[in-house]
């Protein structure tokens, strides 16, 4: 197992330890990844209060980053589903894998089909250390999916335009 692999599974173990996060980033840093700065970036966002003063700064960087790099840094995350049985199902408007947000460095959120969810977990955390889902097309499977054990995961569940409502829940 390389020292990535090992950095991402103690991030996988420990995904709120910011200083894993911070030491990954210097490991990129000396092997000139621009990742490194991403991950400085995004987490001092992340510990900045609202209304800083250098909020606007830290957030243009941040696009200007994400504009320059986040085709190479999402080849991979297309290739390892597209190597399974979700391939040609990654589509952000009518995919089973809409698409995935990078926070504090790495992927912590996703979009995805609930079914798809559930059965294909261990691969969607392979992409990075989940904390949040939105889920699409939940209303059929709700009651599995709160009944599932992999909910726990995460500190975020968006089931809005899921078409639930109150009666549902």
């Amino acid at each position: 197992m390389s020292l990535e692999d090992r950095f991402f599974q103690a991030m996988q173990t420990a995904p709120d330890d910011l200083n894993l996060r911070l030491v990954f980033a210097d490991w990129y840093r000396e092997r000139g990844d621009p990742r490194a700065e991403f991950i400085q970036v995004q987490i001092a966002l992340d510990r900045l209060p609202r209304k800083h003063v250098w909020r606007a700064e830290f957030l243009a960087r941040e696009r200007d980053l994400l504009a320059l790099h986040r085709k190479t840094w999402g080849q991979p995350l297309h290739q390892r589903l597209n190597q399974t049985e979700l391939k040609g199902r990654v589509h952000a408007r009518r995919g089973a894998v809409r698409g995935w947000e990078y926070r504090r460095g790495f992927v912590e959120h996703v979009e995805v089909d609930a079914l798809t969810l559930m059965n294909h977990f261990e691969l969607l955390c392979s992409l990075g250390p989940l904390r949040s889902v939105r889920l699409v097309n939940a209303r059929r499977p709700l009651r599995s999916l709160l009944a599932w054990d992999g909910l726990s995961r995460f500190t975020q569940l968006d089931l809005r335009h899921n078409r639930i409502g109150e009666v549902g829940l």
